[in-house]
């Protein structure tokens, strides 16, 4: 339950909304696969290059909720998740938006700003912000005050430093980042798969089973008119890195 002056959590708790602080909440929803890792490859390879510049490089303090949902089926509980964000000191909330969660984040979003005494940035990355044309996003995320477009590693890292330094509204370096009311140019962000740190060799993704997903190449050599990737940038990481 939520209103407008205290966050109700499950058992009837109530939680006075903390003080807001920089820091990023990362809410990826993963709908898992069988046998695909916890957390997923690409949600391990985020926090990863996270983990690789928090020390370093004056990225913000972050949160990842670990929650994942099976794509056979699954309850999603839309008012404990939009109760733990609020109630989370972090400024910032980071979506991953994706086919399979794209109608529960359009739940908690309109619940984030429907709490008047809690102001969250939000931000919205993923395959359904990747692929959308550019103009259309503020319009069917109209609560978001960021996007991020293509591949988060770097993007998100930048995006974190920026905000970090309280300048990001202003002016932002960061590649695919789109702020909410400009103009849109539609740009992709990128990656080196070469630069990013292994999140198995970084504990990001704990070795449980005698399965893995090992990604060696980005992006596809064809052209497919029914595939969303067709077009896009294409990469490979070499056996030894």
């Amino acid at each position: 339950i939520i209103n407008n002056n205290n966050i109700c959590l499950q058992g009837g708790m109530k939680l006075s909304p903390t003080l807001s602080r920089r820091g990023l909440f990362l809410a990826p929803m993963e709908w898992i696969r069988p046998k695909d890792p916890m957390p997923s490859l690409a949600i391990a390879s985020i926090q990863a290059n996270l983990t690789q510049h928090q020390t370093c490089n004056g990225v913000d303090q972050f949160h990842f909720d670990t929650r994942t949902y099976n794509v056979r089926g699954g309850n999603v509980d839309v008012a404990a998740i939009t109760a733990e964000i609020l109630a989370h000191p972090f400024d910032t909330v980071c979506f991953g938006a994706f086919v399979w969660n794209e109608i529960y984040i359009h739940q908690i979003l309109k619940g984030i700003r429907s709490h008047q005494t809690v102001k969250k940035k939000i931000l919205i990355g993923g395959a359904n912000v990747t692929y959308c044309p550019p103009g259309q996003l503020e319009k069917i995320y109209p609560e978001a005050d960021y996007f991020i477009r293509g591949y988060a590693e770097e993007a998100l890292v930048q995006f974190a430093i920026e905000n970090n330094k309280h300048n990001i509204i202003n002016k932002s370096k960061t590649i695919g980042l789109h702020i909410a009311g400009e103009f849109d140019r539609g740009v992709q962000a990128s990656v080196s798969l070469e630069s990013l740190p292994s999140p198995y060799l970084n504990g990001n993704i704990h070795l449980r089973s005698n399965f893995m997903r090992w990604e060696t190449q980005r992006g596809c050599a064809y052209n497919c008119s029914f595939c969303q990737h067709r077009g896009g940038r294409y990469s490979t990481r070499a056996a030894v890195s």
